[in-house]
């Protein structure tokens, strides 16, 4: 795993640039700050000043676009046993002071970007979370948080890097901004007055897969909220409702039906209570099984400021929980490269299964376009669809992932997150240990029995074309499995032999 983060400065008076930015610290120079450790293991751990290139800080997950200036101070994995790295991970860049008599309403921006792509920051309630601090002293009377970025596994689901707005260690509360792949501005108030200034940045990162960037301290006087507004969530309420929260009060211009399109018959767009949230009533309702994309633009929050480009929202409506069951799967064949792996799902029930949105899941990631399923059909999808009805004559969609050689879950639920069917295949008995790379699919002896149960699943002797190193492929997709011969199979290694009348009787599970 790699966590990194890239701190960019340039030290420089901009007065007669912006009248309201007096101070700015951009790594430039090797002057005006210190770094409490360095480390470089010329690849996947280090902490130092480089260009701002992906070729000095080597490892990056993701291309550097934006910031300013040529340099950077990055850190990566501050956990390493290298040489230099702190022992608990903690590594601490300090500024220069800086007088600011006279001056008041004060504000810290930085611009930090992280690499968004690999969400798996780890929560900084944890004993080794990942966090950037950021603090101020004013004459020396002693250091005071004013900004947090962390991440909360429990409100943000996959582990971004918030700023956490009300410093509690709770990143991904609404009104919280995600950090992405692109640099964006960050303004942390400071307040109070003095003389001298001084700024600093803890942070740690305590694995190889994260990465942050952080461009520009800038010491500035307030120039009020300038921050752009920006969606934190949207969400279908209803069967004619969406709400849209934003990361802030909105302004008057959020009722203005316009600011939403792609979804056709809206009509009102009412400012909820709370102040960032915004209701759309939809005159017509969404339709079972069909897809829709809301297209959020230029909505303003109560200063004024517009959002900065779009905001997309894309979804099904379907809360349906029709009979479907996964009934066979192929999750390791002959070939090695598991380029045959199918899932096979049958509607088991009496009346056509509306499938647009539904969603298979855990083992892979798939959501079932705009479609039906007639009772007693099947549908098929595979790993890779093209391969897969070339070889088998059949229709496959493609999903995402693969599956599992040595079994995993996996599991169908609705557009609304509710359970149709799930299944922990295994390459383990009861489960038919043919099925594990010796050709055969797994399949469900019935529709009809529990597909929970490992005891229910057979490896199919179904023939079919071989591969072409002769190989052999067998299942039945897109068909239930003829006649079933039972597979005995031994849990214990001795037999319990009973003396009956002259024959004897071994106890064995079918």
């Amino acid at each position: 795993m790699r966590k990194t983060i890239l701190l960019l400065c340039l030290i420089s008076f901009l007065g007669e640039l912006n009248s309201q930015v007096f101070y700015t610290e951009s790594f430039e120079s090797t002057s005006g700050w210190t770094l409490s450790h360095t480390f470089d293991d010329m690849g996947n751990d280090f902490c130092k000043r480089d260009s701002l290139t992906n070729t000095a800080f080597a490892g990056l997950e993701f291309m550097i676009s934006g910031g300013d200036g040529d340099f950077a101070i990055g850190a990566e994995n501050t956990q390493s046993m290298e040489p230099g790295a702190p022992g608990d991970g903690v590594v601490i860049l300090e500024l220069d002071p800086v007088a600011i008599t006279s001056l008041a309403d004060l504000e810290l921006q930085v611009s930090l970007a992280c690499n968004a792509n690999d969400k798996n920051y780890d929560d900084i309630e944890a004993d080794n979370g990942d966090f950037v601090i950021f603090q101020h002293n004013i004459d020396n009377t002693g250091w005071v948080t004013i900004g947090e970025f962390n991440s909360t596994d429990s409100l943000s689901g996959d582990s971004e890097l918030f700023y956490d707005i009300e410093m509690n260690g709770n990143g991904g509360e609404i009104g919280d901004l995600p950090l992405e792949n692109s640099f964006k501005d960050f303004v942390m108030p400071i307040g109070a007055a003095g003389d001298m200034i001084s700024i600093r940045a803890l942070f740690r990162m305590t694995s190889e897969t994260e990465e942050i960037l952080i461009d520009n301290f800038r010491l500035k006087q307030s120039e009020g909220d300038v921050t752009p507004l920006e969606v934190f969530d949207a969400y279908r309420t209803s069967t004619t409702t969406i709400d849209v929260v934003f990361h802030e009060d909105v302004g008057a211009n959020a009722t203005n039906t316009f600011q939403y399109s792609g979804i056709s018959n809206l009509a009102t767009a009412t400012i909820q209570p709370d102040g960032n949230t915004v209701t759309l009533e939809y005159s017509v309702p969404f339709v079972l099984g069909n897809g829709y994309t809301l297209v959020v633009f230029g909505v303003e929050d109560l200063a004024g400021n517009s959002m900065q480009g779009t905001h997309q929202y894309t979804f099904y409506y379907n809360d349906t929980e029709p009979e479907l069951v996964i009934t066979e799967i192929m999750y390791n064949d002959a070939s090695g490269a598991d380029s045959l792996e199918y899932i096979e799902v049958y509607n088991n029930g009496t009346a056509v299964a509306i499938l647009g949105g539904l969603e298979l899941e855990d083992g892979i990631n798939f959501t079932f376009p705009t479609s039906t399923l007639a009772p007693g059909e099947f549908v098929l999808v595979a790993r890779n669809a093209i391969a897969a009805t070339a070889h088998y004559g059949l229709n496959f969609l493609d999903y995402g992932g693969s599956l599992s050689n040595n079994g995993e879950q996996i599991e169908l639920v609705n557009a609304e997150g509710a359970t149709i069917d799930s299944v922990r295949f295994d390459n383990d008995l009861p489960w038919p240990p043919g099925a594990d790379g010796f050709g055969p699919s797994a399949e469900l002896n019935s529709p009809d029995n529990d597909n929970a149960l490992g005891a229910n699943w057979v490896a199919s002797t179904n023939g079919l074309d071989p591969l072409d190193d002769g190989s052999p492929v067998l299942g039945t997709p897109g068909a239930l499995p003829g006649v079933i011969v039972p597979e005995v199979q031994f849990f214990e290694n001795t037999i319990e032999a009973l003396e009956t009348a002259g024959s004897v009787e071994f106890m064995v599970s079918i």
